[in-house]
C-alpha cells in the first residue's frame, strides 16, 4: 500500500525578483513611449502637414490664403460668435482652425452666443446688441474690425425641381478678406449726403445710426458730407457716397459733381424715398441714372402675392435676379414698404462702354405698379406682374469680377427705409445692405483666385408613421437588444 504524499502548498511564480524587473520594464517602456509621443508631437508642431480624408475637406486653402496667413506681422484676433448648433458651424470652425494651424499670429476664438459672460463681453466689446444674434466672425486686428455675417458664406442655387439649396461655402474667399482688411488695407470712408431732406445718421426710427454702426463693423468709416456746391466737391479719400432718400431737388452743379465722382471710378448707393412728394417731382439725381440706362419710377409697387400680413404695401420679397449682391440671399426675404420701381431701361445702346445693368429683385407675379396719386388721392393703375425693385451696375470693368480702380459702381434702391433703425433688422434687411456695400467697395477685389467651396446637401423625408418607426428603433429595439445580449451571456457565463 502505498503512502500519502503530504499536500503542497501553492508556490509563486515569480520570486520577489522577478517581479521587480518586470515591474522596472513596465515602467522604463511607459516612459519611453511617452517620451516617443512627446517627439512626435513635437516634430508634427514644427512641421505641420495635415492629410485631407473627407470630400469636403479635400478643399486645400489656396495659395492666397497660405501667403496673407505665412505674411502676418500682427495679430489678428479671430471671434468665431456663434451657436454651435448652426448647420455652418463645422464648416466654419474647421476652416479657421486651419488659419490658427498656419500661422502663430492667429489667436482663435469660439464664443456660443446663447450663454452668458463672455457671449456679453464680446457684445458690449464690438457694438452687437442692435444687430440681433446672427452668428458671424469678428476679425480684429490694429484698431480695425470686419465682421463677416454667417448669412454671407453660403451659395444657393435653384434646383430644377424649384427647390433652394445652398451649393457652396465662400468662408476661406471672405476670410482671407477680412484679414487683408485689417492687416492691410486702408479703411474705406462712406459718406452720406446731406442737405436734401436725407435720413440722418441719428437713432430715431427713419435715421440710419444702426446702418452707420454696421458700416464701421465692416471697417468702413462714416461721415457726412454737405450739399455739393460750389468749391464743395465729393472728397478725395469718399470710397462710397450714399444718398439716403432725399426729398429736395438737386442743384445742377451738386448732379455734375456726382457725375464726375462716378466718371473717377466713384462707388454710389442711391436709395429713394417713398415721400408723396419724391414720386412726383423728380430730385435730379434721376436723370444721371437715366444716363446709366437706370430707369427710376415715379410710382407705387404693391404685391398681393408678397404682402406681410394682407397688407399688399408692405412687401417681402425673396424673388432675385441674379448677381453676387443676391446670390447668398436665396433663402432670406426682402421687407420694403411703399416701394418705388427701378428698372433696366430700354435701350438700343450696346458700345463697349455702356454699363453691366442686373435689376436684384422683383415682386411676385401678382405685383402692381400705380401712378403716383392725384389730388383727388386716386392712382391709375399702370401695370401687373413682377416688377423690378433695385438695380446694380457697373461702368469700366467686368461683370462679377473685382473691379479695377477705374471702374464705378452704383446700387439704386427704390426704397429708403429699408436701411432704417425701425426697418434694418426685419427680414433680411442688414444682409441685404451688408451684401450691397461689401459689392461696392470691391471687397472681393484681391480674392479673384480663391472660389466657394462646393457643399452637398442631403434630405431624408419620412412620413409620420416612418418617423415613429426610426424613433422607436432607436429608443426602443436597439437598446433592448443590448440588454437582452447582455443578459444571455451573463447567464451562459453562470452556466
Amino acid at each position: 500500500m502505498m503512502e500519502a504524499k503530504p499536500p503542497t502548498h501553492d508556490r509563486p511564480s515569480f520570486t520577489r525578483g522577478r517581479t521587480w524587473s518586470i515591474g522596472f520594464h513596465v515602467i522604463l517602456s511607459s516612459l519611453a513611449l511617452l517620451a516617443v509621443c512627446a517627439m512626435v508631437n513635437y516634430l508634427a508642431h514644427r512641421h505641420n502637414q495635415r492629410i485631407y480624408l473627407s470630400n469636403p475637406a479635400s478643399q486645400k486653402l489656396s495659395p492666397l490664403t497660405v501667403r496673407t496667413l505665412s505674411e502676418l506681422t500682427n495679430t489678428v484676433k479671430i471671434v468665431c460668435f456663434f451657436d454651435r448648433r448652426e448647420p455652418l458651424f463645422g464648416a466654419v470652425s474647421a476652416l479657421l482652425k486651419e488659419f490658427e494651424a498656419l500661422s502663430d499670429k492667429v489667436d482663435l476664438e469660439f464664443v456660443d452666443y446663447r450663454m452668458p459672460g463672455r457671449a456679453e463681453a464680446v457684445r458690449a466689446r464690438y457694438k452687437l446688441a442692435a444687430e440681433g444674434e446672427a452668428g458671424r466672425v469678428i476679425f480684429d486686428a490694429n484698431g480695425k474690425v470686419r465682421t463677416v455675417l454667417s448669412t454671407e458664406l453660403s451659395e444657393y442655387a435653384m434646383t430644377d425641381n424649384q427647390q433652394i439649396r445652398r451649393t457652396g461655402f465662400r468662408g476661406e474667399q471672405l476670410f482671407t478678406s477680412a484679414i487683408l482688411n485689417v492687416t492691410q488695407n486702408a479703411p474705406v470712408t462712406a459718406y452720406f449726403l446731406q442737405g436734401h431732406g436725407e435720413h440722418n445718421l441719428n437713432a430715431d426710427d427713419q435715421g440710419y445710426s444702426r446702418f452707420g454702426t454696421m458700416l464701421e463693423h465692416n471697417n468702413i468709416k462714416v461721415r457726412l458730407l454737405g450739399p455739393l456746391l460750389g468749391t464743395n466737391a465729393v472728397p478725395a479719400d469718399c470710397g462710397l457716397l450714399v444718398i439716403g432718400g432725399p426729398t429736395r431737388k438737386f442743384e445742377p452743379d451738386e448732379v455734375v459733381n456726382i457725375d464726375r465722382y462716378l466718371a473717377r471710378g466713384g462707388r454710389l448707393l442711391a436709395l429713394f424715398s417713398i415721400n408723396p412728394n419724391s414720386r412726383v417731382s423728380p430730385v435730379g439725381v434721376e436723370a444721371l441714372l437715366y444716363r446709366w440706362n437706370i430707369e427710376v419710377g415715379f410710382d407705387y409697387v404693391q404685391d398681393l402675392g408678397q404682402g406681410q400680413s394682407g397688407d399688399a404695401n408692405i412687401i417681402l420679397t425673396g424673388n432675385y435676379g441674379s448677381h453676387a449682391i443676391v446670390r447668398a440671399l436665396l433663402r432670406s426675404r426682402i421687407k420694403f414698404v411703399a416701394p418705388r420701381s427701378v428698372s433696366i431701361r430700354p435701350t438700343q445702346q450696346n458700345t463697349a462702354d455702356a454699363p453691366k445693368l442686373t435689376e436684384l429683385l422683383f415682386t411676385s407675379d401678382k405685383g402692381q405698379l400705380a401712378a403716383a396719386l392725384d389730388t383727388k388721392g386716386n392712382a391709375e393703375l399702370r401695370r401687373i406682374g413682377s416688377i423690378p425693385l433695385a438695380v446694380a451696375g457697373e461702368r469700366g470693368g467686368i461683370q462679377g469680377v473685382g473691379a479695377d480702380t477705374g471702374s464705378s459702381r452704383v446700387v439704386v434702391v427704390g426704397e429708403s427705409l429699408f436701411v432704417s433703425n425701425a426697418l434694418i433688422v426685419d427680414a433680411g434687411n442688414s444682409d441685404f445692405a451688408n451684401q450691397i456695400v461689401n459689392w461696392l467697395v470691391s471687397r472681393d477685389a484681391l480674392l479673384s483666385e480663391i472660389g466657394p467651396s462646393p457643399l452637398s446637401e442631403y434630405q431624408i423625408l419620412l412620413t409620420e408613421e416612418q418617423m415613429t418607426r426610426v424613433r422607436w428603433l432607436f429608443i426602443g429595439v436597439i437598446p433592448g437588444a443590448v440588454l437582452v445580449f447582455g443578459f444571455f451571456v451573463w447567464l451562459r457565463r453562470r452556466v
